[in-house]
Parts: structure tokens; sequence; C-alpha cells
């Protein structure tokens, strides 16, 4: 085989491995991933569902705090949150900063007070087991 055949064959296996891939980076698919993260998150304080905030916590955090620390402090968000009367439509994610191994990430968001879209707090994220977890 010569060189030329052999980069077409070396291309179109990349483009077809792309395509398969459903055409992003790992860095998008990351990026993807970690935003439904965030607004997943988001509902679960909304909803008042400290349990499944807990589950979206960093494990090292929940071993070394406690359930109950991380859900008072979950409590805490929550009715910062139903205080300042933000519902499930008020939060987006505006941009994910990833560490250069993509295996950690700062989520910034907004959220939309009286009818005004402010910056959030952001969250720093980590990946466990291939799994996005918020982390504190």
């Amino acid at each position: 085989m010569n060189k030329t055949k052999l980069w077409t064959a070396v291309l179109l296996t990349g483009v077809l491995a792309i395509w398969l891939a459903g055409g992003c980076s790992p860095k998008e698919h990351h990026e993807k991933k970690l935003r439904a993260r965030a607004v997943e998150l988001h509902l679960n304080i909304v909803k008042e569902d400290w349990e499944a905030c807990q589950r979206m916590t960093d494990p090292a955090v929940v071993t070394k705090r406690g359930t109950d620390p991380v859900k008072g402090l979950y409590k805490i968000i929550g009715g910062l949150v139903k205080f300042a009367k933000i519902g499930p439509e008020d939060y987006q994610v505006e941009i994910v900063v990833f560490a250069p191994d993509l295996k950690a990430a700062e989520v910034k968001g907004s959220n939309r007070i009286n009818h005004e879209w402010k910056p959030a707090k952001s969250s720093q994220w980590v990946m466990v087991n291939g799994q996005w977890f918020v982390t504190f």
C-alpha cells in the first residue's frame, strides 16, 4: 500500500470514528454531560430532593462530612433559592471551564431573578468513575 492510500485510509477511519462517536470531541462530550448534571442538580434543589442532591455530590465529600451535614447544606441552598423565587427554568449554564485532564471543571451559570439574568455562584465538579459529581 503506498503512502497516499495509507493516509487516505487513516483519514477515513478517523472521520468514521468521529461520526460514530456522535461527531464530538472528548471535551464536547464531557461538557454536554456536565451541563446536564448541573441543571439536574438545580432541579433537585428546587424540588427539595436532598437525597438526590446528596447522590450528585462527590462521594469523598459525603464520606468526609457525613450525609446529614451535606443534606443540611443543600437545605440552606434550597432556602435561598426559594427566597429568591428561583424556579426550575430560572437557571442556565453559561460556561464550563475544564482542568487540562478533563477530570475536574468549574461550571459558571446564571439565575433569573425578577426577570433578569444574574451570575450564580460557580460550582466545582469532579469526575469519579465516569460520572460528574459536584464537590465543595
